[in-house]
This record gives C-alpha cells, structure tokens and sequence, in this order.
C-alpha cells in the first residue's frame, strides 16, 4: 500500500530526497554493532506476521503492548547510554557530536522496522521531516501538523497508511485524523477506505462540535525561543479511536546552525486534567489524571494518558499540558489548554 498524506511542503522537494534519507537511515542501522549505547531486548524481536500488503498482526492487546513497553523501554536505554557516555559535554558540543558521528536517537525503533522488514509510519514522517527541514523549517509546513498519532513507538507499530492489526479487527487513522475500525479483519475494507470508498460503519464518531464536551481535538503551535535559531514545535492530542482514548502531549525542538537540525536538549513534558463521559450534550465527570515524563536530554518528549475502557471525553479548559525546556534566563515551561 502506498501512504497517500498529502504535505503542503512536498510540491518544492526533490522527489528522490525521501529516497536519500531512507538510504541513509539504513547505511546507519548496524550502528548498534558498532557502540556500546544500549543492549537490545529480545523481548521487542518476535516475528510478528504482516498481513494485507503491509500491517503488524498482534494476537492480542496485551502483545501489542508487551511490544509497544519493549520498544519504548530499549529506546530510552539507548539515548540514556549515550548521554552518559558524553556527559561532560556541554549541549552544544553534544548535538555537534552526536550529529557528526550520525547518532540517530530512532536507532533501536529503525533496527525494529529492518528486523521485521516494514514500512512504518514513523520511517514516512521521519522522512518528511527532513525534507522540510532541508526546505528551511518554515513553521507553518511542518509536517508533523498532520501527524495522526504524536507518538514515535506506536508509529513504529503502524504501517505507512496508519493501520494496525490486533486480535480480529483492523485499526486505521487516515491522513485526515479520522479513525476507523473494521471488525472480522477485511483487508479488501481497509482497501476501500484508504482508495475514499470506506463504509461509514466502519468509521468512528468524533464529537467534536460547538458542544461542551468533546472527544476529540488537535492543537499545534510553535515558537521561537533564546532567538531565531531555536525552535519548539509543541502539540496536544485528544483522541477517541474505537474501544480506547488517549491523549498525547509531545514537544519537539530544533536548532540552526547553517541549516535546521534537530535538538536535543534538557525538555519535559505534562499531561493532566479532569475527564469524563458524554450524557446530554456535558461531561460527566469521572476523575482527574496526570502523567508526566521527567526532563531529560531529548530532540522530542511525549506523554500520553490512555483509556483502554472505551470513550472518555472533556472540557474546554480541563485539558491542558504543561511543556519544560531552557532557555537564556534558566528554565522555562509553557502551559498549554484545549479551549474551545
């Protein structure tokens, strides 16, 4: 299956770039033969079956998240490792490093990709974030705006169209955010969808209206910070994909230094709020939550608070994140609500 995203920067990148940047990636990925930054689990390497031209098959969502806990487990190890090798270098010196020797801070998710030979999602957004970030970075085509997920391990586990296969049912978001669930596993349905034929059975029903409570909503914003050569692209998520809700909270950052690259630098992210369930147009309230990833030395940071028990909704207001980075005077953090 080929990915159909549309991008509003791609009509002024060289086609063949994405093609370079795959070449590259994998020119790296016996990286990890030659350090000694992590050690890879075999718990992350079973043969997981594909099935209708290109979809992990899980038996079960406890496989899925044994893998999904692997991966995210092995990744953190991996970058840990190396910043403890480099410790005594200061942030600059160390994105310096780490870029000129080809550190690749996926490296552990690129060797699962090559281990099962699949197209993953993450693999097709990495690849357009390089082209945008050769095209100059301008903010406001950055393609991680039409990001489906905001999540770089669960993109691992999705094909290129945004599918997944778990027990007996097909699991899809689409290049427009919707999502979509296919019981029974019908490959020729999912065909149907992705060619824009889908059934409207199939489909999941946002509640994303002019109510007072919502299931599901996307906020990404940027900025500019110590000067025109720092960047934080920052984004809240809230969604309801069939069974299951979460939300995401995921900020990004980049620096120039002749040409934009990516950052890495002491940031840490926050998710919390109250939620509840849809009853005559309000919430009822359930319960408030908070999750937080602590700061650490990342290019990206991201935390999600998942319902597996079907759908929950909010508030304008009682949803927010809560994103921690430096800047020239010392740390700083940015509070960030869903209103509406």
């Amino acid at each position: 299956m080929r990915y159909k995203q549309v991008v509003k920067f791609f009509e002024v990148i060289v086609l063949t770039t994405a093609a370079a940047c795959r070449k590259e990636q994998n020119a790296r990925s016996d990286l990890r033969a030659q350090d000694n930054y992590g050690i890879r689990s075999s718990l992350c390497y079973h043969n997981i079956p594909q099935v209708c031209g290109g979809i992990l098959r899980f038996d079960s969502w406890s496989q899925y998240q044994q893998i999904y806990d692997c991966l995210e487990s092995e990744q953190e190890a991996y970058i840990d490792s190396f910043i403890s090798a480099h410790s005594n270098l200061s942030e600059e010196e160390y994105n310096d490093l780490a870029d000129s020797i080809g550190f690749n801070d996926a490296q552990t998710l690129i060797d699962f990709e090559n281990f099962q030979g699949f197209d993953s999602y993450r693999r097709v957004q990495a690849d357009y974030e390089d082209q945008w970030l050769a095209a100059g970075a301008d903010p406001s085509t950055n393609p991680d705006q039409d990001n489906s997920f905001d999540d770089e391990i669960e993109e691992t586990l999705r094909s290129e169209d945004g599918a997944i296969w778990i027990d007996s049912t097909i699991y899809l978001t689409d290049v427009n955010g919707d999502s979509w669930v296919i019981p029974g596993g019908s490959c020729e349905a999912l065909d149907s969808i992705l060619s824009g034929l889908g059934n409207p059975l199939y489909k999941v029903l946002y509640n994303d209206g002019s109510t007072q409570c919502k299931n599901h909503q996307v906020d990404y914003l940027h900025l500019y910070y110590n000067d025109s050569n720092r960047m934080m692209a920052y984004k809240l998520r809230w969604n309801y994909w069939g069974g299951s809700t979460r939300t995401v909270a995921k900020m990004k950052m980049y620096r120039r230094k002749v040409v934009w690259r990516r950052n890495r630098t002491r940031i840490g992210v926050k998710v919390n709020g109250d939620y509840g369930i849809y009853s005559s147009d309000k919430c009822d309230f359930m319960g408030t939550y908070a999750k937080v990833k602590e700061p650490k030395r990342r290019r990206s940071r991201r935390v999600s608070q998942n319902w597996s028990d079907g759908e929950k909704t909010f508030e304008s207001g009682k949803a927010q994140a809560l994103y921690l980075f430096p800047n020239s005077s010392g740390p700083s953090d940015l509070i960030h609500k869903f209103e509406y």
